[in-house]
Parts: C-alpha cells; sequence; structure tokens
C-alpha cells in the first residue's frame, strides 16, 4: 500500500465511488490499495464525483470517512481514458453471512470489513 499518492487537483475530471472492482469497460486498469486517509486526499482533489454506491452500508463508511453524502445509485459506471475510481469493497461477499437479505444483519458491517482502492483506466486507443 503506497502512501506516495501526488497532491490532487482534478478540475475537469470527474471520479468515479464504486462498490466493486469489476471493470465495466475494456482497458487498462492500475489498482492500488489505499487508507481511508489517502482515499480522502484523493477525493479533496476532485470538484466533481459520481456514485456508484448501491449498498446503504457501503455509503455510509464512505460518507463517515469523505465527510460527504454519498448518494445510491445503482446505474451503470461509463469510464472515460484516464478516469480514477475510489473503489469501496467488502473484503466478503454479503451472501457468504448471510447479510444480503437481512437488513437487520446488515447493520453487522463494521468499518474494518471495508477496502479501498484506487483505480486509474485508460483506454487501449
Amino acid at each position: 500500500m503506497s502512501e506516495n499518492i501526488p497532491q490532487y487537483n482534478k478540475k475537469n475530471q470527474v471520479l468515479h465511488l464504486m462498490n466493486s472492482a469489476m471493470m465495466p469497460t475494456e482497458g487498462q486498469y492500475v489498482i492500488e490499495k489505499i487508507t481511508p486517509q489517502i482515499a480522502l486526499m484523493i477525493f479533496q482533489g476532485f470538484t466533481c464525483w459520481q456514485s456508484y454506491i448501491g449498498y446503504q452500508n457501503t455509503s455510509a463508511y464512505l460518507e463517515k470517512i469523505l465527510g460527504v453524502k454519498i448518494p445510491l445509485s445503482r446505474e451503470e459506471t461509463h469510464l472515460e481514458n484516464h478516469d480514477e475510481v475510489i473503489v469501496c469493497k467488502l473484503r466478503y461477499r454479503p451472501g457468504q453471512v448471510g447479510m444480503k437479505a437481512d437488513p437487520k444483519e446488515q447493520s453487522a458491517v463494521k468499518d474494518e470489513d471495508f477496502e479501498l482502492y484506487h483505480v486509474t483506466y485508460s483506454s487501449q486507443n
């Protein structure tokens, strides 16, 4: 895990927030595990961002570390050349512990159950 992320000032780019490390577009991806502090630093460097977070627990965790309301969205993610993504995902699949179907069990998710990644996308063109 690198703490050498450069200072961000990406005013003309959109940062994508996702709850999965799936790759929605053909191309090359660089992915690096990051800390909540680095996620905040990256987030603060962007004036535009879009949530593709589809789970309340993930949204609540990101709200805690980023300091802003993260709306829920199940929209399809569209990436363009040089786009960046913060991925916030559970360390396990919710179905493994029966949490997807039962809202009471979803409250058992703890901050340490999440992993954060910084992803940079490049198209093949």
